[in-house]
């Protein structure tokens, strides 16, 4: 058993993480579990749509990118992004040498859920994000690359 875990159950208390780390002063490890959040199959986007965004310029209104609706728009505004090219932005900053696609896409998850959008069309903006990037740098994005993209958020190989 952890430290932390003995603390607890000698006080029989139910304490947070952040009051365990402050009153036995030991450093917590947050595992992230083994499974990947954004997932292609949850994506909601028709071809139709995608294609109209991905010849649409990048300097289109952010309404135009798929899956963010008004309520999406406002929590993106108030974390500072106001435009289609500023979202490319931070989701091109999830892209290093030797990233995956699947990791590039659970970063951007993970910032639109800083941002506080809601749950149910992320996977559709990242879709949409994804195959934008991939048109306009397929040096970063080559075609063999979205095979690291999982179709099963349980699959960790």
């Amino acid at each position: 058993m952890q430290p932390a875990t003995q603390q607890c159950q000698r006080n029989r208390k139910r304490l947070s993480v952040h009051e365990i780390k402050l009153k036995t002063k030991t450093i917590v490890h947050y595992v992230k579990p083994k499974m990947s959040r954004f997932v292609m199959t949850k994506s909601r986007c028709t071809s139709k749509t995608l294609a109209a965004f991905i010849t649409g310029g990048v300097d289109a209104p952010l309404k135009s990118v798929p899956g963010l609706g008004e309520a999406s728009i406002e929590k993106l505004e108030k974390a500072g992004v106001t435009t289609t090219l500023q979202l490319l932005g931070v989701f091109l900053s999830g892209y290093s040498q030797g990233t995956t696609l699947q990791q590039v896409c659970d970063r951007f998850w993970d910032f639109l859920t800083h941002a506080g959008t809601p749950s149910s069309h992320r996977s559709t903006c990242i879709h949409a994000m994804l195959e934008k990037t991939s048109v306009f740098f397929p040096e970063c994005f080559p075609t063999d690359a979205m095979e690291t993209i999982r179709e099963d958020p349980m699959n960790t190989d």
